[in-house]
């Protein structure tokens, strides 16, 4: 059977990205069902000090923790990708042993602060609006989900991508 070669942008848009959405979607329930397990509702926002803290609302531990998981399931996914590529199933190849971390974990991070800035303008704008909104478990776990998926997409699609930029690439 021959060997089936991608071309990079297909196996960002229709191979990598969606499998770390998935992968990120999956992890980001797990640990938004597990950590407000016993719990009936979430704030949206942390209501401020003394009453409250920043554990267990939307905007003040699950969109962070989101931020840090796509975080780590980008740099795992351009990991494969460097690796796929090297082995020539995507095109154009790279060289064995080429340096690929201090790019990808730039990109990683530039968007995982541009993430976090808007989601703080987005907290602000809401906790202006509504203050004492809440939100259920099941309803935080789904809008967490999606979150995580979307910002997974978008982060490793970007990665990927910058991958063309690698020496010897």
């Amino acid at each position: 059977m021959p060997k089936v070669s991608w071309s990079l942008e297909a196996f960002a848009y229709k191979k990598q990205a969606p499998v770390d959405a998935l992968i990120n979607a999956v992890l980001n329930t797990a640990i938004t069902l597990g950590g407000l397990r016993g719990l009936d509702t979430v704030p949206v926002v942390p209501p401020p000090p003394p009453i409250g803290s920043f554990s267990h609302s939307l905007f003040g531990s699950l969109f962070p923790m989101a931020i840090i998981m796509t975080f780590v399931v980008t740099v795992v996914g351009v990991r494969m990708t460097v690796k796929k590529r090297i082995a020539g199933e995507v095109e154009p190849g790279l060289p064995i042993g080429v340096p690929w971390l201090k790019e990808t974990l730039g990109t990683a991070v530039l968007r995982a602060l541009a993430a976090f800035g808007l989601f703080s303008i987005c907290g602000l704008i809401i906790h202006y609006n509504w203050p004492l909104a809440r939100v259920s478990v099941v309803e935080a776990a789904v809008i967490v989900a999606v979150v995580a998926a979307v910002l997974a997409y978008i982060e490793s699609v970007a990665a990927v991508l910058k991958t063309r930029q690698l020496p010897g690439a």
